[in-house]
């Protein structure tokens, strides 16, 4: 078990997406590297911001890691959201591409037009990190401020 949008986390993740079947399914055409950043937030155990890269092409995650400088130049799109958020993702509360037209994720770089016909494989992927054994940051008390 890992905590979340670590550097073993996003590993774990890229095998869970790559060998999702559904995942694969939904996201044949896919082309690009995607930069997911959960912002810091003492409150709720998360010191200083948290950034996975995932490689993406064609159905597969051919990498996953704790993001690096360069990763947001090299990433197509860039989601940004606070720890309570990606709870909620994560926990299925929220859908990925609603959590993006409320702005409560916000989509730092990239067009949603080119995210709109993966709404499927957006949702396969957060499925394949939900179902993953993870923690929350310590510190994290359970409340999750709306």
């Amino acid at each position: 078990m890992h905590e979340i949008f670590t550097d073993e986390w996003a590993r774990q993740w890229c095998r869970a997406i790559h060998e999702s079947a559904e995942y694969r399914s939904a996201a044949s055409g896919w082309e690009g590297a995607i930069l997911v950043v959960m912002s810091a937030d003492p409150d709720m155990g998360v010191a200083s911001e948290r950034r996975v890269f995932l490689d993406l092409r064609d159905g597969d995650c051919r990498g996953g890691r704790r993001a690096e400088e360069a990763d947001a130049e090299a990433a197509l799109f860039v989601l940004r959201a606070a720890p309570a958020t990606w709870h909620r993702v994560l926990a299925g509360e929220v859908e990925p591409v609603w959590g993006l037209m409320s702005g409560k994720i916000e989509l730092a770089k990239g067009s949603i037009a080119q995210l709109i016909p993966y709404t499927l494989a957006a949702k396969r992927m957060v499925e394949a990190a939900a179902a993953m054994p993870s923690t929350f940051p310590a510190g994290w008390n359970g409340d999750l401020p709306r």
